[in-house]
């Protein structure tokens, strides 16, 4: 009984989940969504850090969301084919990404993202050393 109980709730939270995705239309896969609570952390994010205006949230949020969408289908796609996503592409839509929003901000907002990129980049690499020398080795 118990476990139908469990098995009903944890239903009943990824139906009220998935309620919050909108419909993506690009490319050949019309079925595709992207998250709008993966979108907007980010965006409440930059404009907590930048001190974005209104409008410039409102044009940041179009932004992510419109690479978010080009991900999704570029994974789609590599999954259709039994392939992965080449990480130089994923690269490439952040870097474009990230210039359209550039364009949007003040001198100072500038530098403060170039800032916390910079300072995302570092942690990731720091990550990846961490992880690597954490991974026990073979004799």
């Amino acid at each position: 009984m118990m476990i139908v109980l469990c098995f009903g709730v944890f239903s009943l939270a990824q139906a009220q989940t998935n309620t919050n995705q909108t419909p993506v239309k690009t490319g050949s896969n019309k079925n595709a969504t992207v998250s709008e609570k993966s979108i907007d952390p980010q965006v409440q994010n930059l404009k907590t850090k930048l001190a974005l205006s209104d409008a410039q949230t409102s044009q940041v949020s179009a932004i992510y969301k419109k690479y978010g969408e080009k991900q999704k289908a570029l994974r789609n796609e590599a999954k259709k084919a039994g392939k992965t996503v080449d990480p130089k592409q994923l690269s490439a839509m952040r870097t474009q990404r990230n210039k359209e929003v550039e364009a949007l901000l003040s001198a100072d907002q500038k530098t403060k993202f170039e800032n916390s990129l910079k300072a995302k980049s570092s942690a990731k690499v720091a990550a990846k050393t961490t992880a690597a020398s954490a991974t026990p080795t073979k004799r």
